[in-house]
């Protein structure tokens, strides 16, 4: 996933490698987002927008991918907003149990019991290593029906989950 966006964002937007590039028609940009998409194994999904210009271009965007480790972004918004609204505070600590042990990537299941983590440093595990026990805690946390809500308020109307 950080590999397809690395290599978006190189072929996107070139004036970020120093270079200037004359703005890209819808066509052109889907051409090129068609061609790096043809260029991956498997089924791939790309939607870009200009947030100055509103121009979109998308591959398969209509089509319905698992979300994985996507949705972890949606659930550090939701915290980063329950904080800016004062209903939780990052430095708050959460214990650690046996019964929050998850199977998966990140470093908190290989951690002994008893670790009391703040809300900002089970973002940053959630976020930077993918940690699935992070990610269940915050969750658990921002309850889990008000993330899906939050991010269907955001305008996403094909949002489900």
């Amino acid at each position: 996933m950080s590999a397809l966006f690395l290599v978006v964002s190189l072929l996107l937007f070139p004036t970020a490698r120093g270079q200037e590039s004359a703005p890209q028609s819808g066509t052109v940009l889907r051409e090129r987002l068609t061609k790096i998409a043809a260029g991956f194994p498997g089924k791939v999904g790309i939607f870009v927008r200009n947030i100055e210009t509103g121009e979109e271009a998308s591959v398969s965007s209509d089509d319905q991918f698992p979300m994985a480790s996507t949705y972890k972004v949606a659930i550090m918004v939701q915290v980063f907003r329950e904080a800016e609204a004062s209903r939780l505070s990052l430095a708050e600590r959460v214990p650690l149990s046996e019964a929050d042990r998850r199977l998966g990537s990140g470093l908190l299941p290989y951690i002994a019991p008893g670790l009391n983590p703040t809300i900002h440093d089970l973002v940053l595990l959630m976020i930077t290593l993918s940690d699935n026990e992070a990610t269940d805690l915050l969750l658990k946390r921002m309850g889990a029906k008000n993330v899906p809500a939050m991010v269907a308020a955001t305008g996403n109307p094909g949002y489900s989950r």
